[in-house]
């Protein structure tokens, strides 16, 4: 190598590309491109442009995966090597900080954007179906690749200031959520305050805090894509959105670059956290483990992995103060809008079917949180295999674990419990207003196929799990969604080829087909976890 300083980088490319997974997700997205390309080519006789819609999914999509993905691959470039404690032997091995920082996470850019390189030459198709200029090819692609380097680089940075990939993740999310969400709002509320006098009208706060709002605005992906995507699309590829990413991708670079020995000066071996749970000589004794139960396993993931009664009392006491918060928000809003006063009645309805689908949503991301780690744990601290030496089935052992983590979410069940007792009165109405034989049973086969599907990403988070070291509840979110579309494309193009028309495509055929094939899918996962968990025990002992 002529420069020493791109030698632990050349090492991480040239194990991407003999790596299996590679391949594997290449091979994958090509997959999902061709099922994609085909629906659109059966689709051209009902759709005026359907390469744009082609191409349109495509895009939306790369930019949803990588974002969720790229959290956590990029995230954990050198805090995984911190919690295995193999940071310091790189440092002893006369590698620089830039070349550490370019092998551990520049190689990782480098690898997405090869495989994102994939799909250009079945995306550059998407101009022989209509409606997308070659000029929206490239400029799609150069904003994506561009977004990929700023979201690569803003890991870097919270990877090299944290000490565990978890903290790096949710940093990185934080960090990209108020990127993606915040600068339009807050462009408007300058520009409101600027009118009702508050701030002075091109003052400073006005003219930095404005216009800072509106680059990170432009700079924003999809505010360039859809522009991209727009009709009569003729700019350059080389947008102000990829050149700020550009220059914000370089100075976060820069900054992990000059902040990395201090963080890494030190490292502290890394254990098992005691999560929530508080100890037995403090003040808040009582939230502690004490005894274990009869059922070990289930006393220690209750304590140990799901926060035990620290986390019971933090949703028991947050979940009503959501709700009478909102109440009050709700109330204040209306009056303050010079708008008639709610009844009890409304207050009560509106704020509670608010909560009531927040609080939802919250439990099912929290199970899947819990999915994807109360194996994963077991393997990564190396105690599966004491596990697997007791005398119970393996089976038996996961509920346990199961049992344990459920208890937890008594606080969501008795307040959605409760949710829907206040709302009753709307529910009945609602179920009431499905005239029909038909009505009744579309409804039942969605509800049994969002339970089944949810069933499938809960399997899904668990088995990757006892594979991947990080990143498993967003693996099983992205594989998920790809699964039910794949399948979704493979019934459309199946009643097309058979002359199918849509008014003989039956809703309800449609669904319960997809709830089968996922509960299939289901108990596959089933078995592979129960396979993976006695062959990763055996192993380890």
């Amino acid at each position: 190598m002529k420069f020493p300083i791109l030698v632990f980088f050349a090492r991480a490319l040239r194990e991407q590309t003999r790596s299996i997974l590679t391949y594997a997700l290449r091979t994958f997205f090509v997959g999902i491109l061709l099922f994609s390309l085909l629906y659109a080519y059966t689709m051209q006789f009902t759709n005026n442009a359907p390469g744009l819609s082609f191409l349109s999914g495509i895009l939306y999509t790369n930019l949803v995966v990588i974002s969720l993905l790229g959290l956590v691959y990029f995230a954990t470039a050198i805090t995984e090597e911190k919690e295995e404690m193999t940071l310091g032997l790189l440092q002893m091995s006369g590698l620089n900080p830039v070349s550490i920082l370019l092998g551990k996470s520049t190689s990782r850019l480098f690898g997405v954007v090869f495989l994102l390189l994939v799909q250009v030459p079945l995306a550059v198709l998407a101009v022989t179906l209509g409606g997308v200029s070659i000029g929206q090819v490239w400029a799609a692609y150069a904003t994506t690749m561009a977004y990929i380097c700023l979201l690569c680089n803003i890991g870097l940075l919270f990877s090299v200031l944290a000490a565990k990939g978890r903290t790096a993740t949710a940093a990185t999310a934080m960090c990209l959520l108020v990127f993606l969400i915040c600068p339009k709002p807050c462009e408007l509320l300058i520009e409101e305050l600027a009118k009702q006098d508050h701030i002075r009208d091109g003052g400073v706060i006005h003219v930095l805090v404005g216009g800072l709002c509106e680059s990170l605005f432009k700079t924003s992906p999809f505010t360039q894509m859809h522009a991209i995507l727009s009709t009569g699309f003729n700019a350059s590829p080389i947008s102000y959105q990829v050149v700020a990413s550009l220059v914000w991708g370089t100075l976060f670079f820069l900054v992990a670059w000059a902040v990395f020995d201090r963080r890494t000066r030190e490292q502290k071996v890394s254990a098992p956290s005691r999560g929530m749970t508080t100890s037995q000589t403090g003040v808040l004794r009582k939230l502690g483990a004490g005894r274990s139960w009869a059922r070990a396993l289930a006393w220690k993931d209750f304590y140990f992995l799901a926060g035990g009664k620290t986390r019971i009392w933090i949703k028991a006491v947050s979940f009503p103060m959501l709700l009478v918060g909102s109440c009050i928000v709700y109330y204040a809003s209306t009056t303050r809008m010079n708008v008639r006063p709610p009844s009890i009645e409304e207050l009560v309805v509106n704020t509670t079917t608010t909560i009531l689908v927040t609080v939802g949503l919250f439990t099912l991301l929290e199970a899947g949180m819990f999915a994807s780690r109360f194996l994963g744990q077991e393997i990564k601290w190396k105690t599966l295999s004491s596990i697997a030496l007791l005398p119970v089935p393996t089976s038996r052992l996961v509920g346990m674990k199961i049992q344990g983590i459920i208890l937890t979410f008594t606080p969501n069940i008795v307040f959605l419990f409760i949710c829907c007792c206040l709302i009753s009165k709307d529910i009945v109405e609602f179920l009431t207003d499905l005239r029909g034989a038909q009505e009744v049973t579309i409804a039942m086969v969605v509800v049994l196929y969002v339970v089944v599907y949810y069933a499938f990403f809960l399997y899904l988070a668990t088995l990757l799990s006892l594979f991947a070291k990080w990143g498993a509840f967003a693996m099983a979110l992205v594989i998920s969604l790809f699964t039910q579309y794949s399948i979704i494309a493979i019934f459309s193009i199946f009643f097309l080829l058979i002359r199918f028309t849509t008014r003989h495509m039956n809703m309800q055929i449609i669904m319960l087909t997809l709830a089968c094939v996922t509960a299939v899918l289901c108990v596959v996962c089933h078995k592979l976890i129960l396979i993976r968990l006695e062959s990763v025990a055996g192993q380890a002992a």
